[in-house]
């Protein structure tokens, strides 16, 4: 019996996985809209709304940078500002959930494969 299995596998091993989420995560907020596979994107989607969800209950600016480097660790400066611009705006516009928006693009042709397109609202 397959008990508490809260993710998939995406056919890599747990560092890859979580390497692979995190630099997803960060196209996301940098980006603030990308095209990625379905199975990704469930991923994706279930890391984000943790991620986000825990960055604004910090209550500074300087919890929030410690979070963000603890969390999605091996970040630029760059990638830090948006994150910390999307927690300034965020601040403001009290939104309970919900912050990535998922829509079913198109599927490729040679595989099949879904592909969907992730929003950050």
């Amino acid at each position: 019996m397959k008990h508490a299995i809260f993710y998939k596998k995406l056919s890599r091993d747990s560092s890859h996985r979580k390497s692979l989420i995190k630099n997803l995560t960060k196209n996301l907020f940098e980006y603030k809209s990308i095209t990625t596979t379905k199975p990704k994107a469930v991923c994706l989607l279930s890391f984000c709304g943790k991620f986000i969800t825990r960055l604004l209950k910090q209550t500074n600016r300087i919890e929030a940078i410690k979070y963000i480097k603890k969390v999605v660790s091996g970040t630029d400066k760059r990638s830090i500002q948006f994150m910390l611009s999307f927690y300034d705006e965020k601040q403001k516009n009290v939104r309970l959930s919900n912050y990535v928006q998922k829509q079913r693009v198109f599927k490729i042709r040679s595989d099949s494969a879904v592909m969907m397109n992730l929003k950050l609202l």
